[in-house]
């Protein structure tokens, strides 16, 4: 048996495993936690099976290198036959029989290095990241090697408890088994899909759990590239809403589609522009319900752009929608805050943390077990109207919404600081 390298005393090192790779389009939080460690002088080593089919959300991202980690990038064994199937019950068994792959994966990968080479931490990223990883010390030990668990929330999971549909714990098995634990330390992110009440009623075992928000820088716009947006989407003098999400199930940026065109229904005194920043799976699906609706000359797709431009995009909007499900809690909603727009938004999961109605944003109630109606789209479009011939109004949201900003949102650098105190505390 190959003998396990030894660590150097004063190098920290760690290993994370992951299904998500990083990105340079959407969330920049898979890549900015491993250069956070190698920026503090840790020794990093990423392991990450990479899922680049049209079903995911990779195809239109390049894969990166980032300097200081060494990165061992695996393909999810089954892409082309997941691209190739077209029938709705056969994509959902080939993505749950790649997801048990990727993760088995990275059992056999992390069971490799961990006997090559000593870690301090083992970190297992999100649930495919963190099954593996609480496999691993489950059942072959390491016992030097201290074990965290992240979770960039837990997206549907609270409905599942909520709703008793106690046959989810049954085909979602391996996420509650990543959920309860134990660990060293748990993080999880306050996205607003209530990840601390889904621990508690998990009867979770961590050790401790860290429930944070992410971070958001504060932006330098660059006045040359905002002033070609506001040529490009403006040009006309335009009222501009932009919404920033994947184009996939729970994000619906059908219903931002919807409520655009009952806002232009209502009224014609106002020249309205709808601008969507992303790309994703249902693209296709939002394209057709755009021509449907006749809206091809007041809904602009702007598709997929690095995630460093976003805040432009946002900079030269008047408006900032997002109608996810579960939870609306976002980075790009806590970058429109940081931007001090108006934001127009639903009130799931806790996303009432950071919006109030007519005090610091327009929110409205959701049932995410039902859609929304007309009715709903109605009230939102009238009300919004009401909004926007108010200047005084609008000055008083944004100037409440500027104290939620700076009373309530880390900086990247805050937020990683918080995190690598309390890893480094575990090997202390």
């Amino acid at each position: 048996m190959e003998k396990r390298k030894s660590n150097p005393e004063k190098i920290k090192r760690v290993l994370f495993l992951s299904a998500d790779d990083f990105k340079q389009k959407s969330i920049q939080v898979i890549r900015k936690t491993p250069e956070a460690y190698v920026n503090a002088g840790w020794d990093v080593t990423y392991v990450v099976l990479r899922d680049s089919s049209l079903k995911g959300n990779y195809y239109y991202e390049v894969p990166i290198e980032l300097i200081g980690v060494r990165i061992i990038r695996k393909e999810v064994p089954g892409t082309k036959m997941l691209n190739a199937v077209n029938n709705k019950l056969l994509i959902a068994i080939l993505v749950r029989v790649r997801r048990y792959l990727a993760i088995i994966y990275l059992i056999f990968y992390g069971i490799k290095y961990l006997k090559k080479e000593h870690f301090d931490v083992l970190y297992g990223y999100e649930q495919p990241g963190s099954v593996a990883a609480k496999f691993i010390k489950q059942f072959f030990g390491f016992k030097k090697t201290r074990f965290v668990t992240r979770f960039q929330g837990v997206v549907f999971v609270k409905e599942w408890l909520r709703n008793n549909l106690w046959y989810r714990k049954i085909t979602n098995f391996d996420t509650f088994y990543a959920l309860k634990g134990p660990s060293d330390l748990c993080i999880m992110t306050n996205d607003g899909s209530c990840g601390d009440w889904v621990l508690e009623k998990v009867k979770a075992n961590h050790k401790k759990v860290a429930f944070w928000s992410n971070g958001v820088d504060k932006f330098n716009i660059d006045t040359n590239r905002e002033n070609e947006l506001k040529n490009q989407y403006k040009g006309n003098n335009e009222f501009l809403f932009v919404s920033v999400s994947r184009i996939d199930d729970h994000k619906r940026v059908d219903r931002c589609i919807k409520f655009f065109n009952t806002l232009l229904s209502m009224s014609s005194d106002f020249n309205f522009h709808y601008l969507i920043v992303g790309e994703g799976a249902k693209i296709k699906e939002c394209e057709i319900l755009v021509e449907t609706l006749n809206l091809k000359d007041r809904v602009t797709f702007a598709g997929a752009v690095n995630q460093s431009e976003v805040p432009l995009y946002l900079s030269v909007a008047d408006a900032f929608i997002s109608m996810y499900e579960s939870s609306n809690v976002g980075n790009p909603l806590l970058e429109a805050i940081r931007l001090n727009k108006l934001i127009l938004t639903l009130n799931n999961g806790g996303t009432s943390e950071w919006i109030n109605h007519k005090n610091t944003g327009l929110i409205y109630p959701v049932d995410d077990n039902l859609d929304l109606s007309q009715v709903d789209y109605d009230l939102m479009a009238q009300e919004f109207l009401d909004l926007i011939v108010n200047q005084e109004e609008i000055v008083s949201i944004k100037e409440k919404l500027s104290i939620v900003c700076n009373n309530k949102l880390w900086t990247w650098e805050e937020r990683f600081s918080a995190e690598l105190n309390e890893v480094g505390n575990l090997i202390c």
